[in-house]
């Protein structure tokens, strides 16, 4: 594991609060951990208000200014806010961790977690792949949270101008939220498509992709149509599928995003799946996860082995 971990732009969300759960559950002794914020001058004359560290592990985070963290290879800093830009600038060996797909930033100290829909759908298709998968078309319905902290506020300021007769109040989103499904755009689709043909590698396998954005606040469903050359049978997918946290429901219903989110609260992260068809060549997987505790947290813990081992 890396020496020392700092978070760099903290802010009290709920994306920051995933973060530091995924990181709760690195062992004790290793690495260091701290939250770089840059403090007031002390001759200068406003005095503002600093809001406590976060806690980590019940106790307040260290904290330390840019001028005190450590340029050294064993460093890494999870960007959760900030120029990164900047930072590769201010620093020539630190890595960065930046738990944002669409970063745009291409540089070696910088690694970046994929989506949590390009995650999942090819950690649940490669194992397929010798299996006979020809196809499959995914249809990912996703949440706001997906659209950044400023989104689940506005989406909730957006009902209370609905329901007291004001109409949509857009002044977030270019369009009515709530209430509503609205298709990802164009290019956003294709640029998730890509990553997803890239990371199956795999040429002989027809995938297509339509995203579609709920009113949901937090929770992704994806409905995953495969096709097989052979019948596939429940329990041949579920072995092909046993390396994956999976709670395999027996109903459609038993699928329900709040209720399914609510229920993983207080356990490690898991996908709900419930299967179509079971016995044929085509088959509907639709799978249920939390987007953020799956998605940042998982793939965050596996990034920092990652770094780790090529320490």
């Amino acid at each position: 594991m890396p020496e020392r971990i700092i978070l760099c732009g903290y802010e009290r969300n709920e994306r920051c609060r995933v973060v530091l759960n995924a990181l709760e559950r690195l062992p004790n002794t290793l690495p260091v951990f701290g939250l770089m914020e840059e403090r007031p001058e002390p001759w200068s004359e406003i005095e503002e208000e600093v809001a406590p560290a976060p806690l980590f592990r019940d106790r307040p985070m260290s904290v330390c200014t840019s001028d005190e963290v450590i340029d050294a290879p064993g460093t890494v800093m999870i960007v959760l806010g900030g120029s990164i830009d900047a930072l590769l600038d201010r620093w020539d060996q630190v890595r960065l961790l930046v738990p944002d797909a669409c970063c745009g930033v291409q540089h070696p100290r910088v690694f970046v977690l994929s989506s949590a829909l390009v995650d999942v759908v090819v950690s649940l298709l490669r194992p397929l792949l010798r299996a006979g998968l020809q196809r499959s078309t995914v249809v990912s319905l996703e949440p706001l949270s997906l659209l950044g902290d400023t989104a689940v506020p506005a989406a909730l300021r957006e009902v209370v101008s609905l329901l007291n007769g004001r109409g949509a109040l857009l002044d977030f989103f270019p369009w009515q939220s709530v209430f509503n499904m609205v298709p990802v755009g164009t290019e956003d689709t294709q640029h998730t498509l890509m990553a997803l043909q890239e990371r199956l590698d795999c040429s002989s396998v027809h995938v297509s992709l339509i995203r579609q954005q709920t009113t949901l606040l937090y929770g992704m469903t994806l409905v995953m149509d495969v096709g097989f050359s052979e019948p596939m049978s429940l329990e041949m997918l579920q072995q092909m599928l046993s390396g994956l946290p999976i709670r395999w429901c027996q109903q459609a219903r038993d699928l329900s995003v709040v209720e399914y989110l609510a229920g993983q609260e207080d356990e490690t992260p898991m996908l709900g799946v419930h299967v179509e068809h079971p016995g044929s060549c085509n088959l509907i997987i639709r799978v249920v996860m939390d987007e953020l505790r799956y998605g940042l947290g998982v793939q965050l813990l596996r990034i920092l082995s990652v770094i780790g081992t090529a320490l």
